[in-house]
């Protein structure tokens, strides 16, 4: 499978298949003589994990799976903390003329309900996953791995899921990413979240004020009530005000304190009135 656009902009190793093409990133960062950026893709990853070691199942070529390699010298200027929100912003960009996609603190991509779905797992995320996005440090830098369901079927979605063809967007209308016009589709968005990520990276180190509201702006959980389980076993509820200055989500909680929240699981409860 040929990825002309991405290709031109970072080293891209396509792979047919592969347990995780975040572990696969990690062993080509490793074996470079010098840091550079590089790029995993495969459409049939089969141990992918997500955010607290969960596992992400893919089904072979309806699924996208990206890692992408930054060497630290990318993002001298930036806290990695903010790394995971600067990879989900770009993939909401390289999204935007698909779906309405949204970032979900912090690393998932969701697409907004309609009234009369019933999927009480999509409503609990405040919307339906699309991609999720896990980070991992590796030599002399991070490795972003992306999930993005593309062509699966509507009955065929797991619980809290979608996919592009699910949603309607006129352009993923292809039973496979082998399918005439579907790998230039994917070429072109994993394109655009490389470029946007470069972009992002580079608002972060040079006007960090802008990009909060920016990245504020394309975060549904900004004025959210939302329900916060932290890795400690505390629940929280209470209204999401803003991010912090490392990107840590700060909750208004029912008890009048300000808290950070740096990990853990949020649920969505419904948007804070004005």
């Amino acid at each position: 499978m040929i990825f002309d656009t991405v290709s031109r902009l970072v080293t891209t190793h396509y792979l047919s298949s592969c347990g995780s093409t975040n572990a696969e990133a990690f062993e080509l960062a490793r074996l470079q003589p010098a840091p550079a950026e590089l790029l995993v893709v495969t459409a049939d990853q089969r141990a992918g994990r997500g955010r607290m070691a969960r596992n992400w199942s893919d089904t072979a070529g309806k699924s996208l799976a990206v890692s992408y390699f930054l060497p630290d010298h990318l993002f001298a200027a930036v806290n990695p903390t903010w790394v995971p929100l600067v990879a989900g912003y770009a993939m909401c960009g390289a999204l935007k003329n698909l779906v309405a996609a949204q970032l979900k603190w912090p690393n998932d991509i969701i697409l907004p309900l309609l009234d009369d779905v019933q999927d009480e797992l999509a409503r609990a995320r405040g919307g339906a996953k699309l991609c999720g996005i896990l980070c991992e440090t590796a030599h002399n830098g991070i490795i972003i791995g992306a999930g993005l369901n593309m062509f699966t079927a509507l009955p065929e979605l797991v619980p809290g899921a979608i996919s592009l063809v699910a949603a309607g967007a006129a352009e993923a209308r292809h039973p496979y990413i082998t399918a005439p016009g579907a790998t230039a589709l994917a070429d072109k968005i994993i394109a655009q979240f490389v470029t946007g990520t470069r972009d992002a990276l580079e608002l972060v180190a040079r006007d960090f004020e802008a990009f909060k509201r920016e990245i504020s702006v394309s975060t549904a959980t900004i004025n959210r009530r939302v329900r916060a389980e932290l890795v400690s076993g505390e629940v929280l509820e209470g209204v999401a005000v803003e991010l912090g200055d490392a990107g840590e989500l700060l909750l208004q909680t029912d008890a009048g304190v300000l808290r950070a929240i740096t990990s853990g699981e949020i649920t969505h409860l419904r948007a804070a009135r004005n």
